[in-house]
Parts: structure tokens; sequence; C-alpha cells
């Protein structure tokens, strides 16, 4: 899974959600948009070298990282839509 399914942020906190990749690619780019529940979207491409890792996991003999990307600061409440594409794997949630 590339990406949780759900991510709640809380208000004074800032929102972010985790991407898990293979440990050997740690420098994969990655875009991701966010569509608002009022229609608003915000698009971003970044390296996940650049992004603190959270975590690291083996699963069937493979490493992978989680690593997390802060999402821009105030954000309006509500339900909102995330789409993010790393390297041909993409996502939506």
């Amino acid at each position: 899974m590339l990406v949780k399914p759900v991510t709640v942020a809380w208000f004074g906190l800032p929102a972010a959600f985790e991407v898990r990749i293979p440990a050997a690619q740690p420098d994969k780019m990655i875009r991701w948009e966010l569509e608002l529940e009022d229609g608003g979207r915000h698009v971003h491409k970044e390296s996940l070298g650049e992004s603190a890792t959270t975590g690291r996991q083996s699963i069937e003999g493979i490493s992978y990282l989680a690593k997390k990307i802060i999402l821009p600061a105030g954000l309006p409440a509500g339900y909102h839509r995330l789409r993010v594409e790393v390297k041909g794997a993409a996502t939506g949630i």
C-alpha cells in the first residue's frame, strides 16, 4: 500500500501523510494533488529524499521506508481527496 486510505488532520497540528517506498529507491519523485471539498486544489512535486523517514519495515525480504509529506498550512476543515503518484505507481484517497 503506497499510502493509507484515510488520514485525519487535527486542528492546530500540521496536516501530513506518509508514503511507503522501497528503501533501495529513497530519492524517488512524488507528485501529489489535494482536491479540497470546496473545489480548491493544491498540486506539488518533490523528491522523497528531502522528506523525513518515519519508519522502516521489511516485507518478504524487501525493505520499505515510510516518508512523511507535510501538507500546506491552513487547510479548511472538510473531506478532501488526495491523489499520489510515485514513478508510475499511483493511488487516491
